[in-house]
């Protein structure tokens, strides 16, 4: 370049090298974060599920101590459910009212508010009914008060599923 007026023309900007490098690192760190990215969501997807198994485990067992039957009850597109106790006056699922809990509380659980935020319950399904019930002898029931026949099923977002295993109601989440 010619100087001008006694200036001398400096040549900035960055070399074909250079910009390839940058190219080649960008890639290299995009392609490894985006697996860790999607395996986080997963990972957020089964803790939540394993809270679910805690709460209806919960329930299971509460029916067991109390000899009072206990329903997890799920809605389906929200991130919500909740734990009733059934009424001595009113038995059956009908008569049910939300479990208050030793902290004076209803035992209602969002999994936003615990933490697991954008995931939901996507579906549950026992019996044909949305809830499950246990008995004094931690049988699941369903809405019907007769024992489960199939396996219940709660799906929560990213396919993270809980099951609950007729006649003896164990509870576990299927990664």
């Amino acid at each position: 370049m010619k100087p001008v007026c006694g200036l001398r023309l400096v040549a900035a900007g960055f070399t074909l090298v250079e910009l390839i490098a940058v190219l080649v690192v960008t890639t290299i760190i995009a392609a490894t974060a985006a697996p860790l990215l999607t395996t986080s969501r997963a990972t957020v997807a089964r803790a939540a599920a394993r809270l679910v198994v805690t709460d209806v485990a919960f329930a299971r067992e509460r029916a067991m101590t109390t000899g009072i039957t206990q329903w997890v009850s799920f809605t389906a597109g929200s991130d919500s459910y909740r734990v009733l106790a059934e009424s001595l006056v009113s038995p059956g699922r009908a008569g049910a009212t939300v479990l208050d809990t030793l902290a004076g509380g209803k035992f209602v659980k969002r999994l936003s508010g615990e933490g697991f935020s954008g995931i939901s319950v996507v579906s549950s399904a026992f019996d044909g009914s949305t809830d499950v019930g246990f008995n004094s002898f931690g049988s699941p029931l369903a809405v019907s008060g007769q024992p489960l026949v199939s396996a219940g099923v709660v799906t929560l977002t990213n396919s993270a599923t809980v099951t609950i295993q007729p006649r003896t109601g164990l509870v576990r989440a299927v990664p």
